[in-house]
């Protein structure tokens, strides 16, 4: 077994240099491990009572409302579209398909759990859904660690997008993936969990940026991109053929996951929890179509 350090951070986040601006993170670097389970997931699915993503080539979902304003890298979102190529983003939808390295000055609010070009054509859905069930907001308090939120952390919701054996670009089938990402918040703090399924993690490019049978060329990204080239993470790996193993590492020591701290800040102005029903109340990127 491998440690390495890594850190999440400003001005330069490939997860190796600059200041350390938002935590430190152990990555786990595992040459034979088992990442995390299918049943050991997040609910998701139409049994789950998700939405879903109209399958097909360069599609995002319509925008979700957000039960309440969520923090990222010092701004607060009230809407998140999911996108097929494996992204989230904030403010409007994204339809590129060819990984970039984060940074991308002005670029997409993005949360990126595998950027790649992704083909549901073929084969796989895209499920998505916001939920304030109380299992699951037990879940995601034990999924996130002590060492890393600093205190007690109580989400207040959490949305859930689920990637689900998803095929690559152009109709191919005969590999596919399953990842989640899933955002939490108490409104102060937030945190975006990543999740890849054991044996689930097969290809990591489509054949317009290069790849063959699924693999070479530029490959999947993982991260976050803030918009502004102040805030930014590249997870180790990405745009490499080291992605593929990425059921395999980790930055919380659970093979498959990935765990940032996404904002430790003030609440924002203007959020009325009891109206929500809450207890405890006292882009500029060009797109281009594909047929």
């Amino acid at each position: 077994v491998q440690y390495c350090f890594a850190r999440v951070m400003q001005k330069g986040c490939d997860m190796a240099h600059s200041t350390d601006v938002l935590g430190l993170f152990l990555v786990l670097c595992i040459p034979f491990g088992t990442a995390i389970p299918l049943s050991s997931f997040y609910p998701y699915g139409s049994d789950a009572g998700d939405n879903l993503v109209i399958r097909g080539l360069d599609v995002s979902s319509n925008a979700t409302q957000l039960p309440t304003p969520f923090p990222f890298f010092g701004s607060w979102y009230t809407t998140v579209f999911v996108n097929n190529h494996g992204d989230l983003t904030f403010n409007s939808s994204f339809l590129g398909y060819i990984p970039q390295v984060f940074p991308i000055i002005g670029g997409p609010r993005m949360i990126a759990p595998f950027w790649a070009d992704i083909d549901t054509r073929g084969t796989g859905y895209v499920w998505y859904r916001t939920t304030n069930s109380m299992s699951l907001l037990s879940k995601a308090m034990q999924d996130i660690p002590y060492s890393l939120s600093g205190s007690n952390f109580s989400p207040l919701w959490l949305f859930i997008a689920t990637w689900d054996h998803v095929g690559y670009f152009n109709r191919h089938v005969d590999k596919n993936n399953t990842f989640q990402c899933i955002l939490a918040t108490d409104n102060i703090k937030s945190y975006a969990i990543f999740q890849y399924a054991d044996g689930l993690i097969q290809w990591t490019t489509g054949d317009s940026a290069g790849g063959v049978q699924g693999l070479n060329g530029t490959q999947a990204q993982i991260g976050l991109n803030s918009g502004d080239n102040a805030s930014y993470v590249n997870v180790p790996g990405s745009r490499t053929p080291a992605i593929i193993n990425i059921t395999r590492t980790s930055n919380v020591q659970v093979p498959g996951q990935w765990i940032f701290q996404l904002q430790n800040g003030t609440k924002p102005p203007h959020v009325d929890e009891c109206a929500l029903g809450i207890s405890g109340c006292n882009q500029n990127c060009t797109n281009t179509e594909r047929s």
